[in-house]
Order: C-alpha cells, then structure tokens, then sequence
C-alpha cells in the first residue's frame, strides 16, 4: 500500500511539472497581423513596437495564436520592462 501510494504522488507530480512553456515562438504585432495577412516574413515586418497593444504569437512550425486582453495586457508590460524584445525569439 506503501508503495502505491508513494507512486501516486511521483505520478501527480510528474503530471504537474508540465506546464505550457512556449519555446521559440516569436510575438508580433496583431494589427499589423490582420492588415498584412499572410505575407512572407511576416515575422520580421509585424515586430511589435513600443506603441503595440494588441500582441500574437509565432510558433516555429508558422501557427499564429491572438492574445487575450489579459495576455495582451501581460505581454505590453513585458516588452515595456525589457523581458521580451521584439524581433526575437
């Protein structure tokens, strides 16, 4: 029972440590995004700036996923603080 029990909670925890870790995607400027549509580099022309406040992001296999308000809101601060720079992976 000992044993069980002790697996369980490896189990749990294994399962938990996977959280949704974005690595190489690129944030874009959405409403750059929605004007240019599919261009080519789009990753390169759609960099977000300074005055951005609604954000996307570029996965590596070319997937792009709009930002929520709160993400959006996140991910302005982020790029305002430094942590994010655009441009970048």
């Amino acid at each position: 029972m000992r044993i069980i029990t002790i697996g369980m909670i490896f189990c749990l925890g294994g399962a938990l440590s996977f959280g949704a870790v974005w690595r190489g995607a690129k944030l874009l400027d959405a409403s750059c995004l929605d004007e240019n549509g599919k261009a080519r580099h789009i990753g390169s022309m759609c960099a977000p700036t300074e005055s951005t406040t609604h954000f996307a992001m570029e996965t590596r296999t070319g997937h792009i996923y709009k930002l929520d308000a709160l993400s959006n809101q996140k991910a302005e601060k982020a790029l305002q603080d430094g942590v994010l720079r655009p441009n970048r992976h």
